[in-house]
């Protein structure tokens, strides 16, 4: 059996034992370098592509140098890059006519950078030869972030094999794989991208002008009476044209006035053209007549006094009679009953108003006895005319008169439902 002395060396031998084995395991814990995230065994990683494999003494073809590096929140792989510019590249015994750098790409955590160079061989040597590219050495460094800090690793370099390209051959001797079935580069990319942006932006105003047109059609739809027995007979010229043309009206009668002064043919072109605006303030369009050959005024642009000739449908209308009817009795007793007016806003009563009191004026100075023409009266009409025509353009245009029709046809629906 063991004594006591024997049993306490024993353990006391065995403690010694592991805390040596303890600090062999922490120094070596300690001397151990620490593994960068996402280096992996690979941190660079180039390779060339050639767009033709063989090729002629003389022939200009593209050598792409594409590599990938990693780039991570802690570590990044910065490659010295000015050494891989087509300025600087040398290539022999190829000849490096210029290149380009494609924009980079980023891809989980590596980057991709890639270099497009354009040579060729001029040798009377190489004919039935293959030709390497030489090895390319890139370096590189690998900087870190911790804690807020950059540090920045000495000086790697990275060794790029050589390839070979046939002068006057098919494949070279060494090829593993063919080289040719893919000759987009990153630039080619960048510019499909943009091609397809602008293809779709083109796509997207397309669309709108499609939805436009349907939205015009069931306007249309929308608004029409329905069947044969609603439709009623297109008129000789739209509103619009009859308003733009006295319009024009208007600012020759402006024009003229400015340059010698009123004259009771000018007077009289003034009464008829805010006789024809009257009309349409009072919601009452002058009724458009066929202009007979031979009838006085049709030849006329300007027509006669009474009224106002202008172009028909089409673009080689015949000429349509505007006649002037409407006279400062007729805005009166449509004023006695605001119903028949439409629209009884205290701004339309006021417009009627003023073009009745303007009638007036130019009714009497037109058919006095002494015929004298007060040109302030004359003037004051002309602007008040040309303010109110602003005005019913606004009112008459297509897309007003369609939503005005839209919310009667609302409202009479409405009715119709509330009075069963």
């Amino acid at each position: 059996m063991m004594n006591a002395g024997q049993a306490g060396l024993k353990s006391c031998a065995t403690t010694v034992f592991w805390c040596a084995f303890a600090l062999s395991i922490s120094a070596q814990a300690a001397g151990q370098k620490p593994d960068h995230q996402g280096i992996g065994a690979e941190p660079m990683r180039c390779w060339w592509r050639t767009s033709a494999a063989a090729v002629r003494v003389g022939e200009v073809f593209s050598v792409v140098l594409t590599c990938s590096v990693v780039q991570t929140e802690t570590l990044t792989v910065v490659p010295s890059q000015a050494e891989l510019e087509p300025s600087a590249m040398q290539l022999t015994p190829f000849e490096v006519m210029g290149g380009s750098h494609g924009s980079d790409l980023q891809a989980a955590d590596r980057r991709f950078l890639q270099y497009e160079y354009r040579v060729r061989l001029v040798s009377d040597e190489m004919f039935g030869k293959d030709v390497k590219l030489p090895e390319l050495k890139i370096t590189y460094k690998l900087r870190s972030r911790a804690d807020g800090d950059t540090l920045e690793g000495r000086d790697q370099t990275y060794v790029l094999p050589p390839i070979s390209v046939r002068v006057l051959s098919l494949v070279p001797a060494d090829a593993a794989d063919i080289r040719d079935a893919s000759p987009a580069t990153f630039g080619d990319v960048d510019r499909r991208l943009s091609r397809a942006n602008i293809l779709r932006v083109v796509g997207g105003v397309l669309l709108g002008f499609a939805a436009l047109g349907a939205l015009v059609a069931i306007v249309r739809f929308v608004g029409s009476k329905g069947g044969a027995r609603g439709r009623t007979a297109p008129s000789l010229v739209s509103d619009a044209r009859i308003l733009r043309d006295v319009g024009r009206e208007l600012a020759d009668i402006k024009h003229t006035r400015r340059d010698g002064g009123w004259t009771p043919g000018l007077a009289a072109r003034l009464l008829t053209a805010l006789r024809i605006i009257s009309a349409y303030a009072l919601g009452l369009p002058t009724t458009p007549l066929a202009a007979l050959p031979g009838a006085p005024g049709a030849n006329d642009l300007n027509g006669f006094e009474g009224h106002v000739n202008v172009r028909g449908r089409g673009l080689r209308g015949t000429k349509v009679i505007l006649p002037a009817w409407v006279t400062p009795n007729v805005i009166s007793q449509e004023l006695q009953r605001p119903t028949a007016v439409g629209d009884t806003s205290p701004q339309r009563l006021q417009l009627l108003e003023n073009l009745r009191a303007v009638l007036s004026r130019l009714t009497a100075a037109q058919y006095a006895r002494d015929n004298q023409l007060d040109d302030q009266v004359l003037d004051d009409a002309l602007d008040s005319g040309l303010s109110v025509l602003r005005r019913l353009k606004v009112e008459n245009a297509w897309v007003v008169k369609k939503m005005r029709s839209l919310r009667t046809s609302k409202a009479e629906v409405a009715d119709r439902a509330w009075s069963r």
